[in-house]
């Protein structure tokens, strides 16, 4: 799965983006599922999200683990960075 959410997600690593991914890395892969979990302040709608999404898991269904790989290393980032603005503080 290719995941095309940068098209149509201003920021992958906002409200909307994260939750999509999250929901990939626990398994989803029904982009109408996963188009769900758009917020309202998400410009696009449901119906575009849901198009980018079907998309990418066509065209590259082996991309997955890469998506998973990527999300851990965001949240292994996040947790060095709350370390280093806690010890700052």
């Amino acid at each position: 799965m290719n995941v095309q959410l940068h098209h149509v997600v201003a920021d992958v690593t906002g409200a909307t983006g994260l939750k999509i991914i999250r929901a990939i890395v626990a398994g989803e892969r029904d982009p109408a599922q996963l188009a769900q979990h758009r917020e309202r302040q998400c410009k696009n709608p449901v119906e575009t999200i849901e198009v980018a999404l079907r998309a990418g898991a066509a065209e590259y269904p082996e991309g997955m683990s890469a998506t998973a790989r990527a999300a851990d290393h965001l949240k292994v980032l996040c947790r060095v960075m709350d370390a280093i603005n806690a010890h700052g503080a």
